[in-house]
C-alpha cells in the first residue's frame, strides 16, 4: 500500500488515500491532525487497522463531504464513493456498517478557541489547493498569538 509508506494512517491526507497526485499540502494536513491530537490527547481520525475507507469516513464525519469535483479527480473514487459521489459507508472488522458521531471539528476536539479551530480547519481542507500553506500559517492569528506568549 503506497499510502502507508508515505504518511502514517491517522495523519494521512485525503489525496493520498484517494490515489491522487500530492505535494507539500499533505504535510499541512498532518500538522492539522497532530495539533488536534496534541490538544485532545486523542487522534482526530483514528481509522480502523489501516482501513482507508474507514479513515475517509471519519474525515467526512467531522469535516463534511468533499466537493464532488474533488472526488471526481480520484482514480480510486469508485472504491469509496457511489456514482453520485456520496461516500459509501464502510463495513468494520465486526461486519457491521460503521456509524459516526456527526460532530463538527470544534466539537470533535472539544475546543471553543475559534482561532485555534480555524487554524486546524484551514490545515484540513479537502482540496489541497485551498489548504493552508506553511507561509500562510506563519501569518495566521493562531501562530501570531502563540508567538506573542
Amino acid at each position: 500500500m503506497a499510502g502507508a509508506c508515505l504518511q502514517t494512517q491517522p495523519y494521512r491526507s485525503p489525496e493520498v488515500i484517494l490515489g491522487m497526485s500530492f505535494g507539500r499540502p499533505i504535510d499541512m494536513w498532518s500538522v492539522g491532525c497532530i495539533l488536534a491530537e496534541l490538544y485532545t490527547g486523542c487522534r482526530l481520525f483514528p481509522g480502523e487497522n489501516e482501513n482507508e475507507h474507514d479513515q475517509l469516513a471519519r474525515m467526512v464525519d467531522v469535516l463534511g463531504p468533499p466537493a464532488k469535483s474533488f472526488v471526481a479527480k480520484s482514480p480510486k473514487k469508485s472504491i469509496f464513493f457511489n456514482r453520485n459521489m456520496h461516500l459509501k459507508r464502510p463495513v468494520g472488522s465486526d461486519g457491521k456498517r460503521r456509524r459516526y458521531s456527526g460532530k463538527t471539528l470544534a466539537q470533535a476536539i472539544n475546543c471553543e478557541d475559534e482561532i485555534f479551530v480555524d487554524f486546524v480547519s484551514a490545515c484540513l481542507r479537502w482540496n489541497p489547493g485551498l489548504r493552508l500553506t506553511p507561509e500562510m500559517a506563519l501569518l495566521h492569528p493562531f501562530i501570531e498569538q502563540v508567538s506573542e506568549e
